[in-house]
């Protein structure tokens, strides 16, 4: 009977030790799995248990003369969208809280040569992307809404060169998770808000094409291309929440006369999201795209009331867009 009595108190000691060691490694995952995290920032590789290497042609090397957060960066050598870094995570990388919200995204901070930093001169008018590989007029729907693309209002060349400066418009990034492959295609770099040659580009995971894991969301592989050939150096990755609405300030009505050039302006905020705006000028036969960026022009050939719209959306249409209208009255010139 004593031996029985003291089993089952050896049991039930067992039993606190394992519930313990449960509540703690609950802690510990709580922690790392949060929504926001840093996966990366300048440390050793090595240190950190992350192995460098390439995909396909392309490449991937610690610099040590290149950090941007910390005293490290990756050296991505990419040669389109199919050759580049490769950066494999050892230590497990639990994204499973960023991927239950649907305001998270992957953030890449980059330094880019030719951006304005280390003594170099940009431009006054910020230079942006021309188009996708396979999509002249911009990401994904092709059209050339996009800032940078042929209307859009950001296209610009590096000061005294007459060149376009940097060298990549769009980012491929591709996650392994539990064994999966996610992808993120044609992620547009907006370079007007670069600072000092160093540019954070906010990835939704929602934009990552494939089937979402489910929990655990394990980051075990992560490979990033440009759309050309080019070297720049990624300083830190991480996860972040972006959950700002998009929001469009009102316009202002207008009276003009039939053959004038009517310039209309738009004004949206939509926190890290890359905004597109799409115009349409006669509501009374629907909501079409009929123009596209923040600023276009418009001749009105007829008398009468229109009533304007301006949509505006982010590029991955991840967030709800918005929309305002505005009356125009066009006399007979």
């Amino acid at each position: 009977m004593a031996l029985l009595k003291e089993a089952r108190s050896v049991d039930r000691a067992f039993l606190r030790v394992l519930l313990s060691t449960a509540l703690i490694a609950s802690a510990v995952a709580s922690a790392v799995a949060a929504p926001e995290m840093t996966i990366y920032a300048g440390e050793d590789p090595a240190a950190a248990g992350i192995t460098l290497g390439g995909w396909g042609s392309g490449g991937a090397l610690v610099n040590s003369k290149q950090g941007i957060v910390g005293p490290n960066s990756i050296e991505v050598r990419t040669d389109g969208y199919y050759s580049g870094a490769r950066v494999d995570f050892a230590k497990p990388v639990d994204l499973t809280d960023a991927f239950a919200q649907k305001s998270a995204c992957l953030v890449l901070t980059l330094r880019i040569p030719g951006l304005g930093g280390e003594g170099e001169t940009f431009g006054t008018t910020p230079y942006a992307p021309t188009g996708a590989p396979g999509m002249p007029y911009g990401p994904r729907t092709g059209y050339p809404g996009y800032p940078g693309g042929p209307y859009g209002p950001y296209g610009g060349q590096a000061a005294g060169t007459g060149t376009s400066a940097p060298t990549i418009s769009y980012l491929r990034i591709v996650m392994l998770v539990n064994g999966t492959k996610l992808v993120a295609e044609d992620q547009p770099i907006d370079y007007t808000r670069a600072d000092q040659g160093i540019i954070s580009v906010y990835i939704p995971l929602q934009a990552f094409q494939g089937t979402k894991p489910s929990n655990p969301a394990i980051l075990q592989r992560l490979l990033v291309f440009g759309d050309r050939s080019a070297t720049f150096y990624l300083g830190e990755i991480r996860t972040a929440i972006d959950d700002e609405e998009i929001t469009v300030d009102p316009l202002d009505e207008m009276e003009v006369n039939t053959g004038d050039r009517v310039e209309f302006s738009a004004t949206a905020q939509g926190g890290e999201s890359l905004l597109e705006y799409v115009w349409d000028f006669d509501a009374s036969d629907g909501i079409q795209e009929e123009a596209y960026g923040p600023v276009v022009t418009h001749v009105f050939r007829k008398a009468g009331d229109y009533t304007v719209t301006v949509t505006v959306r982010d590029v991955n249409r991840v967030k709800a867009p918005a929309q305002t209208q505005v009356t125009v009255r066009v006399a007979q010139q």
